[in-house]
């Protein structure tokens, strides 16, 4: 019984992180009707750079875990601008290899800078535990799964109550219409790409503390 709960507790855990990385896929698939083969990277991003900041600067965690963010939102924005933003127009299938071959250039950067060995994060939420049925449960688990519930109402209230978050969601429906009704269009899609490196960077800085970091 013990086993059994420790695996739900477990799946659900990895599926709160799977379902924050998805979620920032989906946006930039609404927002442009193409897949960004990219997105995957931003989790690698975003553990690699907390342990780094961690482990070689010996930043807090909360502090690094901020700083990463800044930094991998400022990556989504970048490689809109620079990159994405010149294939708009094209076909689907173009936009999907251009992210592809961004997403293999990443990879061989990441592996050059931070080699191919897994590292570990010395770091836990919290050292408390409980016991069921013999098998000790980390509470680990339910300080992420608070989190990410966290992380969501605050997206929520975003796209809901502010206007610029109103503006990306019409620009997402239909970016003819918002630009006819004064949004700026490019700036929603800016926007879309750095909330979408966000979810993902968050997603492997959460992931970080419990599992091994690789470049792979």
């Amino acid at each position: 019984m013990g086993l059994l709960i420790l695996q739900l507790v477990n799946g659900i855990t990895y599926g709160m992180f799977y379902g924050l990385a998805a979620l920032g896929l989906s946006m930039v698939f609404k927002a442009l009707g193409y897949m960004n083969f990219a997105h995957s990277d931003t989790i690698m991003i975003g553990a690699i750079l907390l342990f780094c900041f961690m482990s070689y600067f010996s930043i807090p965690y909360w502090a690094a875990f901020l700083l990463t963010l800044f930094i991998t939102m400022l990556y989504g924005i970048l490689t809109e601008k620079i990159l994405f933003i010149r294939f708009r127009k094209t076909s689907p299938i173009t936009f999907m290899l251009v992210s592809m071959s961004l997403s293999t250039v990443v990879k061989n950067v990441a592996l050059l800078l931070f080699g191919a060995f897994p590292h570990g994060l010395d770091f836990k939420f919290t050292d408390a535990s409980f016991e069921i049925a013999g098998t000790r449960i980390s509470l680990n688990n339910f300080v992420i799964f608070v989190i990410i519930i966290l992380i969501l109402v605050i997206l929520q209230l975003f796209f809901v109550k502010t206007r610029f978050g109103l503006a990306i969601r019409m620009a997402q429906e239909s970016p003819e219409t918002a630009a006819a009704m004064g949004v700026n269009v490019l700036a929603t899609r800016a926007a879309t790409f750095a909330i979408s490196a966000g979810l993902g960077c968050v997603s492997g800085m959460l992931i970080g503390p419990m599992y091994t970091i690789s470049a792979e």
